[in-house]
């Protein structure tokens, strides 16, 4: 798999999505809100998206790095 072929058909992609989904570790959520878990695994899963620290310049500059990225596949 590589973003670099950019006339896959739709069932190449749709193969390598779904390897890519079997291929992910198993991440146990919890689906019991009650649970006591839960409110730390939330504070672990938002530790990767923690966005607060970063300027408008930032957030604007990677999400036009992502736009092109996406447009180029």
């Amino acid at each position: 798999m590589s973003p670099t072929h950019k006339n896959r058909s739709l069932s190449d992609i749709e193969t390598d999505l779904m390897n890519c989904l079997l291929k992910a570790p198993t991440i146990d959520y919890p689906w019991n809100p009650a649970d006591i878990d839960t409110a730390d695994y939330y504070a672990r899963s938002d530790r990767h998206f923690y966005f607060e620290n970063w300027s408008d310049a930032e957030l604007y500059d990677r999400s036009q790095s992502f736009s092109i990225w996406w447009q180029s596949l």
